[in-house]
């Protein structure tokens, strides 16, 4: 089963944050929301998720599908005959 690229980069999104966190915590002793850095995790997440989204649609708006290659091949095999 695939794990959609939205849900395990946000699991890894979140474990970023939470290392940040985590990592003040250790320099000051409090737990500090640290919500600037939030936004830029959450922002660079977002945009890749949209640019894998896109090159998704691009890739498979650029495949053939199974059932036209067939057609495809007997077409070429007709405009190109060989010598023999």
């Amino acid at each position: 089963m695939r794990v959609p690229f939205a849900l395990w980069s946000g699991v890894l999104a979140l474990l970023v944050y939470a290392g940040f966190v985590g990592f003040e915590y250790m320099n000051f002793g409090i737990i500090d929301p640290v919500l600037p850095m939030a936004a830029r995790i959450g922002g660079v997440w977002l945009a890749l998720v949209i640019l894998v989204g896109v090159a998704g649609m691009l890739r498979k708006a650029m495949t053939a599908r199974p059932a036209d290659l067939p057609d495809d091949v007997a077409r070429e095999i007709r405009a190109h005959p060989e010598d023999g």
